[in-house]
């Protein structure tokens, strides 16, 4: 449902379906295209990792049957997500929440682990113009990865710049949300 209402507000997102079983899973990961990842989900599952919830790089229908059967199935998932895996760009985080004191704030930071390792993020208050959108990512660590660290390719800024203020209009346009966390963006 998230990633519908996402969509509908021109963020991205990966192609996903919810399955029953591992033959399920092949037609899902056959739809989708290869490579896929296979995640338990469920309201109290936030870190999948650690709770070995997650595989990826499923490359083969053979590869997916064996992750579907190594899932641990604990009693706080609700259901297998099958997900198209980005394998390329970059792990960026992209989000938003509401403060009593000043209102909706939109965030941003480098992604995927590094958010919660390196604590590197920046935000402002929404709603986001261009200039504090390109001002957030100036200010975090995270744009080396952006602009090519280390000799590895530049990504879409401009892009990630775009999902920012798309945030901030999600935000804007529906006051009730409390929280946001997309991570990753790639």
């Amino acid at each position: 449902e998230t990633k519908a209402y996402l969509a509908a507000y021109g963020l991205p997102v990966t192609a996903e379906e919810v399955v029953e079983g591992p033959e399920a899973a092949v037609a899902a990961a056959n739809r989708i295209g290869y490579p896929v990842a296979l995640k338990e989900a469920g309201p109290g599952l936030l870190h999948k990792t650690e709770s070995a919830a997650v595989h990826i790089g499923l490359a083969s229908e053979e590869a997916v049957k064996r992750a579907f059967h190594a899932l641990n199935r604990r009693p706080d998932v609700t259901h297998v997500i099958v997900q198209r895996q980005v394998t390329e760009g970059v792990e960026m985080f992209a989000g938003g929440m509401f403060d009593a004191q000043f209102g909706h704030m939109v965030m941003c930071g480098s992604g995927g682990t590094l958010l919660e390792l390196l604590r590197d993020t920046s935000c402002r208050l929404a709603p986001l113009t261009d200039r504090g959108a390109s001002e957030m990512i100036e200010e975090i660590r995270g744009k080396a990865l952006l602009r090519g660290f280390r000799g590895g390719p530049a990504v879409n800024e401009d892009a990630f710049r775009t999902t920012l203020l798309r945030v901030s209009a999600l935000l804007r346009l529906c006051p009730e949300i409390e929280e946001l966390d997309l991570n990753p963006v790639i």
